[in-house]
């Protein structure tokens, strides 16, 4: 038994210390009790210069509030273990992002003994976000970031797309609110199929604005594995005027068919009418029939000519 545990432990020793990870213990009122090599590479501090420090001298202030909560609520037994991306201090008093992974090492009798801290360097992605963030920022299109079907992200183009004037009107609230209830069934279709990988071009959708006015749109939207699950990032465009023209013009042929479809019965009505007037007209010069019959007759057949000509002009 003794055997084994100390197996287990060189082996545990030996993935402490050559692991690519960050890992440090640090007790529950955070002072680092033991660090491996590359948490001291990713921090530029050495072994004993980190355990001379607490956790709250390494974080950023204003990161250490959520961070101090978490393992709070570690310490509390509320959740037993968490991920964080929060900032570090470099030795050289400069900011490294990081994706912190915390869980809570108990005793047999359930007594909190220390926490493991594994860091990983996140510096370079954070970048990329921040540059992908300040162009969507500044994109002409509406663009929105959606995550467990909630929005996280509207651009300024979104917000006076959907008539709002601050962010925080929209953060957090479901998409399927601001779709119009007869599209939504098919639109579930199609975040269901995002979330699971697929990207969907150039759909037409009825969306909605905060003054209640629903507006056609044209989207496009594509995951982006947020380490859990898939998000869903979109682009929209407004084609309200493009489907107005559409409409005016299908409109517009309606009225040229039913304009053509006028003249045909129009023609095929005049050319017998044509026929009847001119035996009624030879009719009455060879006196056949009583006058004043020919002269009704005449005189109705003139107005249907008249109907017919302003039917047609």
């Amino acid at each position: 038994m003794q055997e084994n545990e100390l197996k287990h432990g060189s082996i545990f020793t030996h993935a402490f210390n050559f692991s690519m990870i960050g890992t440090a213990g640090v007790d529950p009122i955070g002072r680092i009790l033991k660090v491996n090599p590359s948490l001291s590479h990713i921090l530029g501090f050495t072994e004993n210069e980190l355990i001379s420090l607490t956790l709250r001298d390494i974080t950023f202030s204003e990161d250490f509030v959520k961070l101090d909560d978490y393992i709070s609520q570690l310490l509390l037994g509320k959740i037993s273990s968490h991920q964080i991306e929060t900032r570090l201090l470099h030795k050289h008093n400069y900011g490294i992002w990081t994706l912190l992974s915390i869980s809570l090492v108990q005793s047999n009798e359930g007594n909190p003994l220390y926490l493991i801290i594994q860091v990983q360097n996140i510096t370079e992605r954070k970048k990329v976000e921040e540059r992908y963030f300040n162009f969507i920022e500044r994109s002409s299109e509406a663009m929105i970031i959606i995550s467990n079907r909630k929005i996280q992200y509207i651009n300024e183009t979104g917000l006076k797309f959907l008539n709002i004037s601050e962010k925080e009107e929209i953060i957090g609230k479901s998409v399927i609110d601001f779709i119009h209830p007869d599209k939504r069934n098919i639109s579930v279709n199609y975040i269901n199929r995002v979330e699971a990988g697929e990207t969907i071009y150039r759909i037409e959708e009825i969306f909605g604005r905060v003054d209640g006015k629903f507006i056609n749109v044209e989207f496009t939207a594509f995951p982006v594995y947020n380490g859990e699950k898939n998000d869903m990032h979109v682009i929209m465009k407004d084609i309200s005027e493009k489907k107005k023209t559409e409409q005016f013009l299908l409109n517009s042929e309606k009225l040229n068919v039913a304009g053509q479809l006028a003249a045909g019965i129009a023609h095929e009505v005049r050319n017998p009418l044509t026929a009847i007037k001119g035996f009624l007209q030879i009719m009455d010069r060879e006196s056949i029939g009583s006058k004043m019959y020919f002269d009704v007759l005449l005189s109705e057949v003139n107005r249907i000519e008249l109907v017919l000509t302003d039917f047609i002009y």
